[in-house]
């Protein structure tokens, strides 16, 4: 009775917040009547729908851009929100507790990045912070700085200094993402399948080349970071592989494999930061049992 009592509830709630959804796109309808344009949600209601609703499979919703006043801030959020919780859900295995982090360029001066401590599954948009991108950065090039050291100063880097909560530890390393690395989101996980290769002795060569074309479409070619402690050396490894990425191949990297920790999708979208992360957990799992058979034949594209 309880588990009927459970589902009715929230059958009721996603109701409620989808008919709110839809009774603002249709008073936007009847603003234009001459339209033929199908209503969609905006980003101002969007947040709502997210929380009732579980975690999108493998493809995000469509979120209607915030051309106010916002200047589409809202969309931006909104769309971090729903990557975030679905990077998160239990049963992709992509994280646990508070592993992971997740952000989004706001422009050249900012970004958001989700706060130290949230849980990836749980994510709501206060549980993000709007921090100072040269600030950050700052602290990569800066003194040497262990890691409670790292986490006072990047509270420092907050736009907002009364928000509350911390930035993620690894803020430094999403600033050099998205800005090194090109990147628009950033989604950094600890997926079973991709860390049992990671922290096994021979993880740099397991990952040196494209098992089929499909992980070569998406993923391109991964870059491997050797190890690096939580904050400043962490950022400071990511910025050196970064940077010798882009000066060999011409190009940024579309995902980092971070030794002994996990893995970071740099994507243009919420969606290719969920396609890349996907596909080098499909990868991962192939991997590992091409071991039972001598070992992974890798694709030679020369």
């Amino acid at each position: 009775m309880s588990l009927f009592i459970i589902i009715l509830s929230h059958m009721l709630l996603v109701k409620h917040v989808f008919s709110a959804a839809l009774l603002e796109a249709g008073e936007d309808s009847r603003r234009g009547q001459d339209s033929l344009e199908t209503p969609r949600i905006s980003a101002r209601s969007a947040e709502g729908l997210l929380l009732a609703l579980p975690p999108a499979c493998g493809t995000l919703a469509y979120i209607e851009e915030d051309n106010g006043i916002h200047g589409g801030t809202l969309k931006r959020i909104a769309q971090l929100v729903q990557m975030t919780k679905t990077l998160g859900s239990p049963q992709r295995d992509y994280v646990i507790l508070s592993e992971g982090n997740t952000s989004a360029k706001i422009d050249s001066r900012s970004f958001w990045v989700k706060a130290s401590g949230s849980r990836m599954a749980h994510a709501r948009s206060d549980g993000f912070l709007k921090v100072d991108t040269t600030k950050v950065l700052d602290l990569v090039d800066g003194p040497d700085l262990k890691e409670a050291e790292m986490g006072l100063r990047l509270a420092e880097t907050k736009v907002d200094l009364e928000a509350p909560g911390s930035p993620s530890i690894e803020t430094a390393m999403h600033a050099l993402c998205l800005t090194t690395g090109g990147a628009s989101f950033v989604g950094h996980t600890h997926p079973t399948a991709i860390n049992a290769i990671l922290c096994a002795r021979d993880a740099a060569s397991a990952f040196a080349n494209s098992l089929f074309p499909a992980e070569s479409l998406v993923c391109g070619t991964p870059v491997f970071v050797p190890y690096g402690g939580p904050g400043q050396a962490l950022a400071r490894a990511v910025r050196d592989s970064l940077e010798t990425a882009l000066r060999e191949r011409g190009e940024s990297p579309r995902a980092l494999l971070l030794q002994n920790h996990g893995l970071v999708a740099l994507g243009e979208s919420p969606q290719q930061v969920l396609d890349i992360t996907e596909m080098m957990v499909k990868t991962a799992r192939i991997l590992v049992q091409t071991y039972a058979l001598g070992g992974p034949r890798f694709i030679d594209y020369r």
